[in-house]
């Protein structure tokens, strides 16, 4: 043939073809196929016998014409250049161009320099990767003419893609993914951190995880334009080429940004997690993404032991949900709910969706669920409910968890570290001597609080502590009252008792207390420094004070060494009488120098030095 054409860099065998047509005059590629004993329906379809027959008429190189045909290898799979598409990629059905590329082709060499290019067979090439301009759809192909006679409908579409090279605007921040397509289907290689996908993979994938990306999980990509498809592809693209690290940030970006209602893998990752279910997961093609994918639901997702993603097998279980930690530790669906909020591992907006690490909180989770009730506790230690918050308020003990909006709990082992130690020191006995009651009552005999006494059981003061069993309670544990009393013995304080008042003053006990009611005898009441009951102490001013204004009978009786019947005789012939007190009390009168002429009132002796 002497009328032939040269391929272009890139250019597909197709468009050779038609520009070899258009070259030899002929207004129809398949008439010109026709004429040259060549089947155009083959030839289309990438088949080798006439790919060769047609290169020996134009004197073209076989291979390079064999390497940019669109060969079928399997449905519904396709090969060029050694590229592996699907339909769902590679565009058959419809003619796309970039305008500005053929319009520099056109200034360049006329008609016949107008090429159609490997990468404008990809679907997802949306965007010229040289001029940042979307590429433009041509109109079908009205019969006779072939959709495939790249050449003539350019011709006829020329004002068409003229007036579009005018008007585009170049689109930012597109091109990445459309120059690593246009570079592995010409041959040269793509993205080092995309090699591990085929083409087709490289970008179908792109699409889906971008559209996740971009426009959340419940997007469909149907309801996207094209310009929003490009943006999401560019988006999903620059995760995958962006390695591992940056694939993984992706998808923790998914799982943040995820506004579902129901949470879950499938929920967060919507048209991504459906179009993988529908794959075949065995297929060597996935593996390395679907390996990344389900690495990241495991490790993020509440995925169990032996559950099954996408023909992976979790290994461990490494979150939980409240249902998950619920079931693992024990506890009702409410109370991990109010666990998990009072810890800080969720809050209550986040509700069914609080999830959090288990290799970070099994443990703790574990502690929790081993702990014990305040009631549980209480009778674990053999005392009432109230005695176990004195403990705590003295510091004994403390509830190992104490989370808002629930009760305190307390763990068996600090229950343990607590009565361990007094058991040890308790001697075993046999019976139990007299004097003797338990750690737990014992406080009320001797007039001091429950904490009391376990404060110096702890500090080992108490050498009476006695055990009747090998492993006793707190209420198991005795104590002597008198060993107890020498604990908590204090010094005397100063004072004067109702007794000593009633023996100092010879008068009997009413008419002290009726003093003290009075305030003739003014009392302060303390704690006796042993027993430790109320007692009522006259200070020695006080009594002189009394003594100062009036004079018992019983002491001017004792001064004058005489019963106290012939004193008040003498004082009844005096004409000096008592007061007018209830029958029941001592005589008292007022202290008068006529009294006195008569009588010593006596007074108080001095105190006998210690």
């Amino acid at each position: 043939m002497k009328l032939t054409v040269s391929p272009r860099e890139g250019e597909t065998t197709l468009s050779v073809v038609s520009r070899l047509a258009l070259r030899n005059g002929a207004s129809f590629v398949q008439d010109f196929c026709a004429d040259m004993g060549v089947s155009w329906r083959d030839a289309a379809n990438g088949e080798a016998g006439e790919i060769h027959r047609l290169a020996d008429l134009a004197g073209l190189d076989v291979d390079g014409l064999a390497a940019h045909s669109v060969v079928r290898v399997a449905h519904p799979g396709y090969r060029v250049n050694k590229q592996y598409l699907t339909s769902k990629t590679l565009v058959r059905r419809e003619l796309r161009v970039c305008p500005r590329c053929l319009c520099e082709d056109d200034r360049q060499g006329g008609a016949l320099a107008r090429h159609g290019r490997l990468e404008w067979l990809v679907a997802t090439y949306r965007t010229c990767h040289i001029h940042q301009v979307p590429m433009l759809t041509l109109p079908d192909a009205d019969y006779p003419r072939c959709r495939h006679d790249f050449s003539q409908r350019v011709r006829d579409h020329w004002r068409c893609i003229s007036r579009a090279e005018r008007e585009l605007v170049p689109s930012s921040g597109l091109g990445d993914l459309e120059t690593d397509i246009a570079s592995r289907i010409r041959g040269l290689g793509g993205h080092d951190h995309a090699r591990f996908l085929d083409l087709d993979l490289m970008c179908r994938l792109s699409e889906d995880l971008g559209v996740v990306l971009r426009f959340g999980a419940s997007t469909y990509p149907s309801k996207l334009n094209r310009t929003e498809l490009a943006r999401a592809a560019e988006a999903g693209f620059q995760a995958i080429a962006g390695g591992p690290d940056a694939l993984t940030v992706a998808f923790g970006e998914i799982k943040v940004a995820s506004s579902s209602p129901t949470p879950g893998f499938q929920a967060d990752f919507g048209v991504l997690a459906r179009r993988i279910e529908r794959v075949d997961h065995g297929s060597p093609r996935y593996a390395h993404f679907l390996g990344r994918l389900t690495e990241f639901a495991f490790n993020n997702y509440p995925y169990g032991k032996g559950d099954v993603l996408f023909g992976r097998t979790c290994p461990e279980r490494r979150v939980h949900n409240l249902a998950s930690a619920a079931s693992a530790h024990g506890l009702n669906y409410s109370r991990m709910y109010r666990i998990a909020v009072g810890m800080g591992l969720g809050t209550t907006e986040q509700a069914e969706r609080i999830e959090f690490s288990t290799a970070d909180h099994d443990d703790q989770l574990a502690d929790y669920a081993a702990c014990l009730s305040p009631k549980k506790s209480a009778d674990h230690l053999g005392i009432r409910g109230e005695m176990l918050n004195r403990l705590v308020s003295a510091g004994l003990i403390a509830p190992r968890f104490d989370l808002p909006g629930l009760n305190p709990i307390y763990h068996p082992e600090d229950l343990r570290l607590l009565i361990e130690p007094l058991v040890g020191q308790a001697a075993l006995m046999d019976r139990l001597p007299s004097g003797y009651a338990s750690l737990v009552s014992i406080g009320g005999h001797a007039k001091c609080r429950f904490e009391t006494v376990m404060l110096l059981a702890c500090d080992g003061k108490l050498t009476s502590l006695s055990r009747l069993n090998a492993s006793p309670k707190l209420d198991g544990l005795f104590v002597n009252l008198d060993d107890l009393r020498d604990q908590l013995e204090e010094p005397a304080p100063s004072g004067i008792t109702r007794n000593e008042a009633k023996r100092l003053l010879r008068i009997n006990s009413s008419t002290v207390a009726w003093l003290i009611r009075q305030g003739w005898l003014p009392a302060t009441t303390v704690k006796h420094h042993r027993h430790r009951r109320p007692v009522a102490l006259i200070s020695r001013e006080a009594l002189e004070v009394f003594l100062a204004d009036y004079a018992t009978l019983g002491m001017m009786a004792a001064t004058a060494h005489t019963q106290a019947i012939h004193v008040a005789r003498r004082l009844e012939d005096a004409r000096i009488f008592p007061l007018d007190l209830d029958c029941r009390l001592s005589k008292l009168y007022p202290r008068t120098s006529r009294l006195e002429e008569l009588f010593d009132p006596g007074r108080i002796p001095e105190p006998t030095p210690s």
